[in-house]
């Protein structure tokens, strides 16, 4: 009996210790994502991970369109995420249309850019939205938006999705100075659920 307790202590040890081993590895395969993510990235924040200076329980860099009359609740989430610790977050119990909002990000003219993100969705149901559960890319001039509205956008996710990569390039037209990038839960119409955004990325597409 004293054979077996030893036997099973030992197992206990090794257990714990091939768990601490699988979780430094986890831990490096992220550290080395976020690194890449960085990389060339025109999006300021992009894993989510900053906290506003002005607000801890706020993300840096980037804001949310919501009502209160909607009850739609935009949250930094830092429970759930692709990479790293956090997402955004939108729930919406009624529809709504709503959107998390990148800041105003600098880009070239006749330019070919790659958009890359991920998007988790739970009980997405749209009501004659246009896009929902997704990105979207809207170009600016110095005099204001420009057409046409979205300039581009990934696929609409519906119902129940896990983390789906959302990934599309596009060439900026010859007036366009800047670009601001929505998470959008509806876009041009409604949706209600809860979704979650991560891991985004811009860069310009160099050709050799």
């Amino acid at each position: 009996m004293r054979l077996r307790s030893v036997t099973l202590a030992v197992l206990g040890v090794v257990a714990l210790v091939l768990a601490g081993t699988a979780a430094a590895a986890d831990e490096d395969v992220s550290s080395a994502y976020l690194a890449d993510l960085y990389e060339g990235n025109l999006v300021p924040n992009p894993d989510f991970e900053l906290a506003s200076e002005s607000n801890p329980n706020w993300p840096a860099d980037w804001d949310a369109t919501f009502s209160l009359i909607d009850f739609n609740r935009p949250a930094w989430d830092c429970t759930v995420a692709y990479s790293g610790n956090c997402s955004l977050r939108m729930s919406a119990p009624l529809e709504v249309e709503a959107a998390w909002v990148s800041p105003m990000i600098p880009v070239k003219p006749n330019t070919e850019y790659r958009f890359t993100g991920y998007v988790r969705t739970q009980g997405l149901t749209p009501e004659k939205a246009r896009f929902y559960g997704t990105f979207v890319i809207e170009l600016f001039s110095d005099r204001g938006p420009l057409f046409p509205r979205p300039f581009a956008a990934g696929p609409n996710f519906e119902g129940d999705n896990d983390w789906t990569e959302v990934s599309f390039t596009f060439k900026t037209n010859a007036r366009a100075e800047q670009l601001q990038i929505s998470a959008v839960v509806g876009w041009g119409g409604r949706a209600k659920g809860h979704v979650w955004f991560d891991a985004i990325q811009l860069e310009e597409v160099v050709t050799e």
